[in-house]
């Protein structure tokens, strides 16, 4: 959602004619239901929304949200395994389970420093520790950036478009859910691309506890009128 100058929205028919500005709710997570991000889509995006509750449908989240980050890994490191790029081509029933392996382990390995410790953990969890070597570790490690990247930069080129045609030289940009909250370095892919894109604004981004209930409640409040 965004702040929207009244002349911009010819949409709204509004009663108050004081009112200068209106809460636009984008419903971003549903962009893309008609096809126009067909262009950036990939195989992997395809094969989550094939299997997913909600065919065809909030295609724009299933590219970066925490409920297909870490099915978006998995299909990677299922493709880099049927290819012998991994593991040495070894089976892995654990890795060929649908949404078995939760966003909350791309979080934890890319908490990952030199000792791979959390990468090692997940492995162990997946019953694949025993066949994994240093390099399968890094390639595991290096899905998990590339995939976390991919989805942050998807999220900060649709803020910029909004930055842009909000026009304003300083703009605070609140945040809710696991992966901006958790994700170690989601937050800071957003910040340099958005610093790329639109330099001419400067963007506060902030952590918002139930973003959607805390959005509603001020609404009313601005709204009510005590009798």
């Amino acid at each position: 959602a965004f702040v929207e100058r009244i002349e911009n929205y010819n949409k709204f028919e509004g009663k108050d004619p004081d009112t200068k500005q209106i809460i636009v709710n984008t419903e971003w997570g549903a962009f893309g239901d008609n096809g126009c991000c067909d262009f950036y889509r990939n195989d992997f995006e395809r094969e989550v929304d094939k299997y997913s509750n909600h065919v065809n449908s909030f295609t724009f989240e299933k590219s970066f949200s925490g409920m297909y980050l870490g099915e978006l890994v998995r299909l990677v490191m299922v493709k880099l395994v049927d290819e012998g790029c991994l593991f040495k081509g070894n089976p892995c029933p654990e890795l060929k389970k649908r949404w078995e392996f939760p966003t909350s382990y791309v979080t934890s390995i890319e908490e990952d420093t030199d000792t791979s410790k959390n990468t090692w953990s997940v492995l162990k969890a997946l019953n694949l520790a025993d066949v994994a070597t240093e390099e399968d570790v890094a390639i595991v490690r290096e899905t998990c950036a590339v995939v976390s990247e991919r989805g942050a930069k998807i999220v900060a080129a649709a803020l910029a478009v909004l930055l842009q045609h909000i026009n304003l030289p300083e703009v605070t940009i609140a945040f809710d859910g696991s992966v901006y909250e958790k994700h170690p370095k989601f937050r800071i892919h957003i910040a340099d691309l958005l610093a790329k894109l639109v330099p001419t604004t400067k963007c506060t981004m902030i952590m918002v506890k139930d973003g959607s209930g805390q959005g509603a409640a001020f609404v009313a409040a601005v709204e009510y009128k005590p009798s």
